[in-house]
């Protein structure tokens, strides 16, 4: 299973693990996933516009994959 960084776009990991949803809207709030543009972007890149640790989020993401 591929372990997911802080640089990965957020659609890429939607689409390999569609349990992150729960993770990105614990983070960047209920209507962040409905904005398209901002899921091409990184987590890291998101993080940034959120004032979230991205590290917790990639952290979070890859307990689901193990």
């Amino acid at each position: 299973m591929t372990k997911f960084t802080k640089g990965m776009i957020i659609n890429d990991i939607l689409d390999r693990c569609p349990g992150s949803y729960a993770v990105l809207i614990k983070y960047f709030g209920p209507d962040y996933l409905l904005s398209s543009e901002l899921k091409k972007e990184s987590i890291d890149a998101n993080a940034e516009i959120y004032g979230v640790d991205a590290n917790k989020i990639v952290k979070e993401i890859n307990m689901l994959i193990h």
